[in-house]
């Protein structure tokens, strides 16, 4: 079990589990649907800029995309440096669909060091539980995340256009914007 303090007794049952890393939107038809929701998830996928564009495909002309990640000023990233655009370009050209132990190893050097400190089998099997559990693997705080998007949507044509947005220095926690496909 990835998250054995979850109750799953407490889950909604849902009717579509797929991998976003692996092609799961691929299943969804062109614009097939009127709004997505993509809630805390970006930040945990080996591609972001792939999965904005498979957001955007499947809705539909005129439709929404609820699109929001974490502030890294107000959550346990705070130390960790912003994942700039050129890299998340590069990964998109490379078409990468397994976030790389680096960005785990990121992650355990700004968030949890001590974990560095044990045995190698104990730090073989600190990253194994990090990378189990997805932790993040980008970071962006509201104005990066933002630009991001935007240069996004630019170099992958999608003419989509913001229409709500609420940052990190309004909420204390996160970026979260609604977005129109055009």
């Amino acid at each position: 079990m990835r998250f054995p303090e979850i109750d799953p007794a407490q889950f909604v049952k849902v009717d579509f589990v797929g991998d976003i890393d692996h092609g799961g939107l691929g299943a969804f038809p062109d614009g097939g649907f009127d709004f997505v929701i993509c809630n805390h998830v970006i930040e945990h996928v080996a591609n972001p800029i792939a999965l904005i564009g498979e957001l955007f495909r499947i809705v539909r002309r005129g439709g929404h995309v609820v699109l929001s990640a974490p502030d890294k000023r107000f959550t346990f990233d705070h130390e960790r440096p912003v994942t700039g655009f050129p890299h998340l370009w590069d990964e998109y050209e490379r078409k990468v669909c397994d976030v790389a132990d680096e960005h785990y190893l990121d992650f355990i050097r700004h968030v949890a060091p001590h974990l560095l400190l044990g045995s190698p089998e104990s730090q073989a099997q600190s990253l194994a539980r990090i990378r189990e559990r997805r932790e993040h693997a980008h970071v962006w705080d509201s104005g990066s995340f933002r630009a991001m998007v935007d240069a996004a949507v630019a170099r992958l044509g999608l003419g989509a256009r913001l229409m709500f947005e609420s940052t990190g220095e309004a909420n204390r926690i996160e970026y979260f914007s609604v977005w129109m496909r055009a």
